[in-house]
C-alpha cells in the first residue's frame, strides 16, 4: 500500500509539472488590417484564438486547438483551427485550416515566431478554393510579461473565380503580454 502510495504521489507531481499555463495575447497593425491572437497552452494543449480585420476589405477569424510537440528548447504546436471568412465582397464562408505555430528563443530578451495554416478545396464552403494565414516575427521582451512584435502577416482568401482577397499582406508592428 505504502508503494502505491508513492506512486500516486509520483505520478500526480508528474501530471502537475506538466500542468504549467501559459497564455499570451498579442495585438498588432499593418497597413490596413489590425490583427489580436491569443494562446493558451495546458498538459501539453494549445488553445487559440485569432481576428483579422481589414478597413477595406474584411475580416478574418478562427479558434484553433493543437499539440504540443517535445521539442527541446524550441515551443512547437502543430493542430488546427476553424475559421470564419467575411470578406467585403462576397458572401460568410468558413474553412477548417491545417498548421501550427513555433517560437524559437534567441537569448534572454529575444524570440523567432511563426505560424502558418492552411485550407485546401475540400476543406473550405462556398466560393473558397483555398484559404492562407501565415506570419513570422522576431519579438523583443522589454520585460518579464511586456513584449514588442515587429513581423510579416500574410491572410488570402483565393476564390473558385480566380479572384484573391488579401486580408493581411505587409508588415506589422505589434504588443504582446505573457502569464
Amino acid at each position: 500500500m505504502q508503494h502505491l502510495k508513492k506512486a500516486l504521489f509520483a505520478a500526480l507531481l508528474a501530471v502537475s509539472a506538466t500542468a504549467a499555463q501559459a497564455i499570451e495575447v498579442n495585438g498588432s497593425a499593418g497597413d490596413a488590417y489590425q490583427h489580436i491572437d491569443g494562446n493558451a497552452s495546458m498538459l501539453g494543449i494549445d488553445f487559440s484564438a485569432d481576428w483579422t480585420h481589414n478597413d477595406h476589405k474584411g475580416e478574418v477569424g478562427g479558434v484553433g486547438i493543437g499539440i504540443k510537440l517535445p521539442v527541446p528548447v524550441v515551443d512547437i504546436a502543430l493542430g488546427g483551427k476553424a475559421v470564419y471568412l467575411s470578406p467585403t465582397d462576397m458572401d460568410t464562408e468558413y474553412a477548417a485550416a491545417l498548421g501550427g505555430r513555433f517560437t524559437v528563443p534567441l537569448g534572454e530578451h529575444f524570440a523567432m515566431y511563426g505560424s502558418a495554416y492552411y485550407a485546401p478545396d475540400g476543406f473550405a464552403s462556398g466560393n473558397v478554393k483555398t484559404f492562407t494565414d501565415a506570419a513570422i516575427g522576431v519579438r523583443w521582451n522589454i520585460i518579464k510579461p511586456v513584449s514588442i512584435d515587429v513581423g510579416y502577416r500574410y491572410t488570402a482568401i483565393d476564390r473558385d473565380n480566380g479572384g484573391e482577397i488579401r486580408i493581411a499582406d505587409g508588415v506589422y508592428g505589434g504588443l504582446g503580454v505573457r502569464f
